[in-house]
């Protein structure tokens, strides 16, 4: 006779197996709907990897290299330095509020009066000169929106500063990530065979005595269906 707590704990173990059978589910649709972000279209089936899939090894292999090309070609790190070079530019324009002006000024001018009682007349004038102006006090309107873009221009630092250390986190990352797959290579998955075999035995009617848990007989079944 089985005991209880075999059948609790085999229930306990088909409930989570439910639970992560919705959760593959979940992250499978997930997966997809990122796919055809990608790729524009829905694909409702995909062909799996072959068993004897090559992994390239990453070109060059110096992490420092590919840090140094992700900083460079990175477009929201090349937003980022815009954005402070413009804010720089905001912060020199409004310094010129407080510097003196000379403008070079023309003007012309031309009329044609009729001939009337006292007879007509043609005007043409002229003039070319330089105009000078020298700011003295606006209310601090113009000290006030310097430092309005000073403070603009240090946010735009920092921003820029936060990106670039972003960027290099997230190369050196995927360089990680990519060196240790390699490392590891197809090994785990293969290394499951023996183990999906010996439970598809073990859950197999013929070849599991009538004293073995039920817990272990859907474990069995579980690796066995892997």
């Amino acid at each position: 006779m089985i005991a209880i707590t075999d059948v609790q704990e085999a229930k306990a173990a088909y409930d989570l197996s439910v639970a992560q059978e919705i959760t593959a589910q979940n992250q499978l649709a997930i997966a997809k709907e990122q796919l055809r972000e990608v790729t524009g279209k829905f694909h409702g089936s995909l062909e799996p990897l072959k068993d004897d899939i090559t992994l390239p090894s990453p070109e060059p292999a110096d992490v420092k290299k590919w840090v140094d090309t992700a900083l460079k070609q990175n477009y929201q790190l090349i937003a980022a330095q815009a954005a402070v070079d413009k804010a720089r530019e905001d912060v020199e324009l409004n310094r010129a509020g407080h510097y003196p002006k000379l403008d070079a000024v023309a003007s012309y001018g031309y009329s044609d009066v009729s001939a009337g009682l006292f007879g007509g007349s043609t005007t043409n004038d002229t003039q070319i000169g330089l105009q000078f102006s020298l700011p003295l006090y606006q209310g601090g309107g113009t000290s006030s929106r310097v430092q309005a873009a000073v403070y603009r221009l240090t946010q735009a630092k920092e921003a820029l500063e936060q990106q670039r250390r972003s960027t290099d986190r997230q190369a050196r990352s995927a360089s990680f990530q990519r060196t240790t797959q390699l490392r590891a290579g197809p090994l785990p998955v293969h290394h499951q065979f023996p183990a999906i075999e010996a439970g598809r035995r073990y859950a197999h009617p013929r070849r599991r005595g009538s004293d073995q848990p039920l817990v272990r007989v859907i474990a069995a079944r579980r690796i066995g269906q892997f």
